[in-house]
């Protein structure tokens, strides 16, 4: 069984630090974190969600979240060997 993603529901919006649900459904605190980390966004009020509405196909693993990317980026173009420098 495919779990339904706030990375796929149209419903679901990001302003500033902050991802919510168009249709007033609790998402909770934490998901702007990982939001931005790529973790999975499998919310359980989702699941039963009747306004749910899929925007498309998943995304895929590698494209989600920024933080680990920017860090790695900074990783690499930093020149000091593995040390990230401060954003």
């Amino acid at each position: 069984m495919i779990k339904r993603s706030l990375y796929q529901c149209s419903h679901a919006k990001v302003k500033g630090e902050h991802v919510y649900c168009e249709v007033g459904n609790d998402l909770g605190y934490e998901f702007y974190w990982r939001l931005s980390r790529g973790f999975p966004l499998e919310v359980a009020v989702c699941q039963g969600c009747l306004s749910y509405k899929e925007n498309g196909d998943p995304i895929d693993k590698k494209d989600r979240g920024w933080c680990w990317k920017h860090a790695a980026t900074e990783i690499q173009t930093s020149g000091d060997k593995g040390t990230a420098k401060a954003a």
